[in-house]
């Protein structure tokens, strides 16, 4: 456990330097994640692939419900209140309707079985670059 007397040594051992380059770290790690946030909230309209195939391009701001013809039958998708959610399923496990909503770019509802995709976009953000 740290006494008052060594926390008062650590401070006094720091530089002026030191202190700076802190205070950089702390503030560019702020808004680097102020900017992460906002990039998120820019989610426009989801993508749905069939098959491997992308299908539809919805926006995110029309409510509505829809059908979707899978490998194994039928799914249902909702889109609502800027967000989207896998209704039904033919697939046995469900594991697609029980992950619930998704809205922030980058998310996606994968129903392998019936082999459909869902997945948020909005602006894009370059992750890596491949040649």
């Amino acid at each position: 456990m740290w006494k008052k007397s060594r926390l008062c040594d650590l401070v006094h051992i720091l530089t002026v330097g030191d202190k700076i380059l802190i205070l950089c770290l702390l503030s560019l790690s702020i808004v680097s994640g102020i900017a992460l946030k906002r990039a998120h909230k820019e989610a426009k309209y989801c993508i749905i692939s069939v098959q491997g195939r992308d299908t539809y391009k919805l926006l995110l701001s029309e409510s509505q419900v829809m059908k979707v013809m899978g490998a194994l039958g039928e799914s249902i998708i909702e889109i609502k209140d800027k967000s989207v959610r896998m209704l039904d399923s033919p697939c046995p496990l469900k594991i697609c309707v029980h992950q619930g909503e998704i809205k922030s770019p980058g998310e996606t509802i994968i129903c392998v079985p019936n082999r459909i995709m869902i997945r948020i976009a909005g602006k894009e953000l370059v992750d890596a670059v491949t040649w």
